[in-house]
């Protein structure tokens, strides 16, 4: 009789986080893989959108954080930690691999708006991508803005607050604006 009612609270319990998931975190379904060991805090978005991809595996999305792939844009991010409110959009791709680290309000766009076209506005010149790809075990810390057409090596740590923008070498630390390396390890 206990083994009953305990089993219907765990369905009931599932059954009601799946159903609050629902309400809190806006998910566009198509082109979205989430595999069931990720877990995605409430309030956040996850757009993918004009034959764009995004793969979630085995990863924890912060709360209030925005994925959103269009364009043909293509996200993955594995076995990785995505903090609170943070920024990630491609329309070319990135590449988040795992044992990632990353904290809250980090921007990483593969895109930049063209400019300087003598009597076009800033919409009408469109954008120039370049991918991203953050290999395995890196650490940005806070407010940390990943620029298009960045690499950054094994093992590296950003510090807070810079911009990455070009080739970050593995094994290393780096910090400002824009991000200069400090020491290797």
């Amino acid at each position: 009789m206990i083994g009953k009612v305990l089993r219907k609270l765990v369905q009931f319990g599932s059954f009601l986080r799946s159903e609050i998931l629902k309400n809190y975190y806006k998910i566009s379904y198509r082109g979205i893989h989430i595999c069931n060991k990720s877990y995605l805090y409430p309030y956040g978005t996850i757009i993918s959108s004009n034959e764009s991809n995004i793969w979630c595996l085995d990863s924890v999305i912060g709360r209030g954080t925005s994925i959103i792939a269009n364009e043909g844009g293509k996200i993955r991010i594995e076995k990785a930690f995505i903090g609170n409110h943070c920024m990630i959009a491609a329309k070319s791709q990135i590449e988040i691999h795992p044992n990632c680290q990353i904290a809250e309000m980090v921007v990483i766009r593969d895109q930049n708006h063209n400019f300087g076209a003598a009597g076009k506005t800033i919409v009408e010149q469109g954008f120039s991508t370049a991918p991203i790809i953050i290999e395995e075990n890196v650490w940005l810390g806070a407010k940390v803005t990943v620029l298009a057409g960045s690499h950054i090596g094994k093992n590296t740590v950003v510090g807070a607050n810079s911009v990455v923008r070009g080739k970050l070498e593995p094994n290393s630390v780096y910090a400002g604006i824009p991000a200069k390396k400090i020491k290797s390890f």
